[in-house]
């Protein structure tokens, strides 16, 4: 037979899970995650904007002509068609 074991000092004790007080970005609502697409998108497009490819000899082109993806140009600009359409996309 086994003799009865003394009861230890810790038997009684509970133990609890203690969480730390850390604050991290969660993007858990979807308000949250909208508003980091939109402002992504923001950016991406303001930099987009920037790094666009330039024309030789002529410099970039003008924000309304990419936007139009050439589609205003007469004349002999029509040549830049090309240059708009890959400065649009």
């Amino acid at each position: 037979m086994m003799a009865p074991r003394e009861p230890l000092p810790h038997d009684g004790i509970d133990l609890q899970v203690v969480k730390r007080n850390v604050v991290w970005l969660k993007f858990d609502k979807p308000a949250m995650k909208s508003k980091v697409a939109i402002a992504g998108l923001f950016v991406g497009g303001i930099v987009g904007f920037l790094l666009r490819p330039s024309v030789p000899f002529m410099g970039q082109l003008p924000f309304t002509t990419v936007i139009a993806r050439g589609a205003n140009l007469r004349g002999f600009d029509q040549l830049l068609t090309g240059y708009a359409r890959t400065s649009f996309n």
